[in-house]
């Protein structure tokens, strides 16, 4: 065999080796089947099952790589109240690509890319809904489910 088809299947499979084509796992949620907090919620809901959708992609997809990381902040320190009288809080997903993977390393904050997925979050019935555009949807329509958009009223203040 050629030495530069050794090579080559050294340089194809290196990837693969040093596990870098594979998001990172999600946080693992609370044994007691609701997660304890918004953030947690947002992470059960939205973070691993998108975690999960994305490591099923092809090795040698020509699609792009899935984040490295991602990381969840609830923007509300209040509920806020929707027109039905429901409780929602708003949250941010940060998405980064960075090689960083040790978790003895923090990734620094400029290899964040902020905002990457936007929504509200339903703390009291787990209602996860993500802003595509001016218009929420169920988080599942971001791994390919057929969701209706969220009612006009849904995230935003009376």
């Amino acid at each position: 065999m050629s030495p530069f088809f050794i090579l080559l299947a050294l340089l194809a499979a290196t990837p693969a080796l040093l596990n870098l084509d594979r998001p990172l796992q999600a946080r693992e949620t609370p044994v007691s089947g609701k997660p304890s907090s918004a953030q947690a919620l947002v992470e059960a809901e939205l973070v691993a099952p998108l975690q999960k959708k994305e490591a099923k992609r092809p090795l040698l997809s020509r699609a792009p790589k899935p984040p490295s990381a991602r990381r969840v902040r609830i923007l509300d320190k209040a509920r806020h109240t929707d027109a039905k009288g429901q409780g929602f809080l708003s949250f941010e997903v940060d998405e980064t690509r960075s090689f960083v993977r040790e978790e003895e390393r923090e990734v620094p904050e400029e290899a964040w890319h902020q905002a990457a997925i936007v929504g509200c979050v339903y703390p009291d019935n787990g209602k996860v809904l993500v802003k595509l555009g001016e218009t929420y949807y169920p988080a599942s329509i971001l791994w390919g489910s057929q969701e209706e958009k969220a009612p006009a009223e849904a995230c935003r203040d009376s």
